[in-house]
């Protein structure tokens, strides 16, 4: 069975850097058992946040380069075409992005560490929960 969700950013950068929940979450997009539906806005943001000076030190500890880390990751999505445009929803209208891809993706899961967004809790028929809660859900299906 393969699982389709829409993960944000900080989501993103945390399994890329790290070796927590997130990093689980990314090694299913590697396995094929989850696709990651994401759009140009995003991709355009983790490129951004990965060239951050606080993250250089915890990708040299991976002897790779922040733009190979990008087309890492790049490479684990699927990117879509946003033709829903959400506004006016999210306290932080930057976060948006996320629902409106989520909503162009037909997706019922966005994976967050977002305040703003988890705040929401859902919107029309897409949970919004954290990496962690998506991990628990979902573990034993892909042990």
């Amino acid at each position: 069975m393969t699982l389709s969700v829409v993960i944000d950013t900080n989501v993103l950068i945390s399994g890329l850097l790290w070796r927590g929940t997130p990093f689980h979450l990314l090694k299913w997009a590697e396995e094929k058992n989850l696709i990651i539906y994401t759009s140009l806005d995003i991709l355009a943001e983790i490129y951004r946040v990965l060239h951050y000076p606080k993250f250089q030190q915890y990708i040299n500890n991976q002897h790779v380069s922040s733009d190979e880390l990008f087309a890492q990751v790049a490479a684990l999505c699927t990117i879509i075409q946003v033709d829903k445009t959400v506004e006016g929803v999210c306290t932080d209208t930057d976060d948006e992005k996320f629902l409106s891809c989520a909503l162009s993706a037909n997706v019922e899961v966005l994976i967050s560490g977002d305040k703003h967004l988890l705040e929401l809790e859902q919107y029309q028929f897409i949970r919004i929960i954290t990496a962690q809660k998506f991990y628990k859900e979902n573990v034993d299906m892909f042990s």
